[in-house]
């Protein structure tokens, strides 16, 4: 069987990416003012830069890639990357379910912050580790007196006092509606294959016409970064509204068709019709 031919939206991706570039630089002049809106910032700012990366690994006129596994990993962390915009933009939660995701964020940033150091072997005396040591003590302070925390079940508290998340849903994480939860699934899985060592990453980038081969695993990587890039700008943009100023009508129509045109549920449509 013969898989229909699949159409890289390179230029679009290239688009999104200067769309990004022009709000990066346009965020200098209105600085965020809540802890909300610099942490969101601070997200969308490494997102980014990923866009930025990743136009240099798009496919050539021959639609190659030169390093498939590679755009597949950036793929894998603009997913990510929403999911973390949207933790902090989630419209109708509490005043206090707000407060201690931000709480919880800025713990695990200094738990973190504290094992590398500890493992690179920094002394307890070093500035950096006597600085992170308190910023730590501060941030579990902050996290255990807050209100929604106390009312966790004790094995939360536990678990995010271990420091094992900064993201912590509790089942009210939204799923994206411009992609069916089985397929942001299937993309994730493949997507994370080829981030590690994996059978299914290795010969991805081989078997260009295979339905996991190269030539499709870039297609899958290049529709995740359009689609989940144009969703992040939209939801950043309708957070740090000023920020959308930036941006005309024409550019911000140009992201919800960006966004709405899915082109793996065409695809799969016509390869199951094949």
């Amino acid at each position: 069987m013969k898989l229909p031919e699949v159409e890289y939206r390179a230029s679009e991706l290239r688009e999104i990416s200067a769309l990004a570039s022009k709000v990066q630089s346009a965020h200098g002049e209105y600085p965020p003012t809540t802890w909300g809106a610099y942490f969101v910032t601070e997200l969308f700012l490494k997102f980014a830069v990923h866009l930025k990366s990743v136009v240099r690994l798009l496919p050539d006129k021959s639609y190659r890639t030169v390093d498939v596994s590679a755009l597949a990993a950036i793929a894998r962390v603009v997913i990510e990357s929403r999911e973390a915009i949207i933790y902090f933009t989630q419209r109708g939660l509490s005043a206090e379910e707000k407060s201690f995701r931000m709480a919880l964020y800025q713990y695990h940033y200094s738990k973190e912050y504290s094992v590398v150091l500890n493992r690179l072997g920094f002394d307890d005396l070093n500035f950096f580790s006597d600085w992170n040591e308190r910023s730590l003590r501060g941030n579990r302070r902050q996290l255990t007196s807050d209100k929604y925390f106390q009312q966790l079940k004790p094995k939360e508290q536990k678990m995010l006092l271990s420091g094992r998340k900064a993201y912590y849903w509790r089942g009210n994480k939204p799923a994206p509606k411009f992609i069916s939860a089985d397929h942001e699934s299937a993309l994730y899985k493949l997507l994370s294959n080829h981030i590690h060592s994996s059978p299914l990453g290795a010969a991805g980038n081989f078997g260009s016409k295979a339905p996991l081969g190269r030539d499709h695993v870039a297609f899958f990587a290049i529709e995740v970064l359009v689609m989940y890039s144009a969703s992040i700008l939209q939801e950043f943009l309708a957070y740090r509204w000023k920020l959308g100023q930036s941006l005309d009508m024409h550019e911000k129509q140009f992201l919800k068709r960006a966004l709405k045109n899915n082109c793996i549920e065409k695809w799969i449509e016509q390869a199951n019709d094949a």
